[in-house]
């Protein structure tokens, strides 16, 4: 065990981006089909609300988001201090415009992951077919914008990448680990007060990227040097202002509409089983009520 840990440390410290840049740049395709087959899942996977989710998903369900949230962990330990070197290197400015050598080493090795990672996270959407939810906008956008929006970045090798990166790690590393801990019925109580800790992390990481991408807007309209292609802070703050937008509707609906008697969304279009992602409409339900009663 102690020799395969000391090659991958040893791979991790010798890898260099150019090989796998230049193989994302010549499949642009792989993302698109990627999309088309993701689309055609959302709208055509999930089977008759009249038939019972399939039995025994939770060990597997629980399986996965460990395996996810280890996944973020490490990511973020290698992430994280490279990340700080460069901040304090150079500060803000030169954070989000002025290098690109974390895409070397350990860091470059956990971008690349990170990238690729995009495609197995939609395995989420998976687990809300075989248990019978319906999928609403906020979950398949969010996981198909960022498939195609990480892979865009990734083909220029821009510098804000480590922003994006650094901070998707760490938000999962929390998110992922209260998913784990939220199958488990016996911990469920205990964990779900961190529900609005969750959706507000969250929100701070949209927060990041809009101002991200707006100093790299800036900087290249001052005529100013920025390792940022025009278009890929132009989709990147889109992006994340939708992402801004929606999940402040989802965080006003479960933990302020409550509160007040008021609600926002019709149809439950943003109403949510737990709070940072497995978007789910209240439909689902209540078709699944309808038909028991149906049978009755």
């Amino acid at each position: 065990m102690e020799g395969i840990l000391s090659d991958f440390l040893k791979f991790e410290e010798s890898y260099r981006k150019e090989p796998l840049i230049e193989w994302s740049r010549n499949h642009v395709e792989v993302p698109v089909f990627a999309a088309a087959v993701y689309i055609v899942m959302v709208f055509y996977g999930p089977p008759s609300l009249s038939k019972p989710p399939f039995k025994n998903l939770r060990p597997a369900l629980a399986a996965w988001n460990l395996l996810l949230a280890v996944f973020s962990i490490i990511g973020a330990s290698r992430c994280v201090p490279k990340f700080i070197e460069i901040f304090d290197k150079g500060g803000w400015v030169y954070s989000v415009c002025g290098n690109v050598s974390y895409l070397d080493g350990p860091s470059g090795l956990w971008m690349s992951l990170f990238i690729y990672s995009k495609f197995f996270e939609l395995i989420d959407t998976v687990f809300l077919i075989l248990n019978k939810r319906n999928i609403i906008f906020l979950h398949w956008f969010h996981h198909l914008t960022v498939l195609l929006y990480c892979w865009h970045a990734y083909c220029y090798g821009v510098s804000s990448g480590l922003w994006f990166a650094t901070m998707n790690y760490c938000v999962h590393s929390i998110m992922y680990t209260y998913y784990f801990l939220m199958v488990s019925r016996s911990l469920r109580k205990y964990v779900r007060p961190l529900a609005p800790l969750i959706t507000t992390i969250q929100i701070l990481q949209m927060v990041g990227g809009i101002a991200v991408n707006v100093q790299a807007a800036m900087t290249l309209a001052e005529d100013q040097p920025c390792k940022v292609h025009p278009s890929t802070w132009k989709l990147g703050l889109g992006m994340y202002f939708c992402y801004f937008v929606l999940f402040a509707m989802l965080f006003h609906e479960k933990f302020i509409a409550p509160a007040t008697g008021k609600k926002i969304c019709a149809n439950g279009t943003c109403n949510a089983t737990d709070a940072s992602g497995m978007f789910r409409n209240n439909s689902s339900a209540n078709l699944q009520k309808m038909n028991k009663s149906k049978r009755a």
